[in-house]
């Protein structure tokens, strides 16, 4: 009773500051570029310790098998190599099946992949998950995005600009470069 009690209550942390899951099988599978260059997944925990030393941020991939957009994703924006290189300078870039029911240790509990993605509010894949280098939620970006809108989110969001400029001023400011 304890136990399942505990897990509830991680699971309830989990949908308010949306700041946990682990990788899944799915791990290093982004296409890399021609110069060799590929986007370094690495498991949640290990991102989480690092982020909080590096002050990094973390990305997390949510995504499914069967998802044509997923795969997408995967096959055309991770593997473009402005994504890659910005993923890898501001990122600690985690990946989450969301229907996987391998179980996941977090905190010395052990939950599953998907209960992780239903405490994480995902309702269509593929969604991203940014959180700050302290585990908080930075925003969630449901849906498939070009490489090109995807790395202006990206940039935007990893170099902080969203504490004090819109997204939409970030863009006017960034058209030349």
């Amino acid at each position: 009773m304890l136990k399942s009690t505990s897990l509830i209550a991680i699971l309830a942390l989990f949908i308010f500051s949306c700041d946990n899951s682990e990788t899944s099988a799915q791990t290093n599978t982004s296409a890399g570029s021609d110069d060799g260059l590929k986007v370094a997944w690495v498991p949640l925990h290990e991102a989480l310790e690092n982020a909080k030393t590096d002050r990094k941020k973390i990305l997390i991939d949510v995504y499914t098998e069967w998802c044509a957009y997923c795969r997408r994703m995967n096959t055309e924006t991770y593997a473009d190599a402005t994504v890659m290189e910005t993923i890898n300078d501001y990122f600690y870039p985690v990946r989450l099946n969301a229907e996987s029911k391998n179980f996941i240790d977090f905190d010395g509990q052990a939950v599953t992949e998907q209960e992780l993605a239903l405490a994480f509010g995902v309702r269509g894949y593929p969604t991203t998950i940014i959180l700050d280098f302290d585990g908080s939620a930075v925003g969630k970006q449901p849906g498939f995005m070009e490489a090109t809108d995807f790395n202006n989110l990206l940039s935007y969001v990893g170099s902080n600009a969203y504490k004090d400029t819109t997204f939409d001023d970030y863009l006017k400011m960034n058209e030349d470069k």
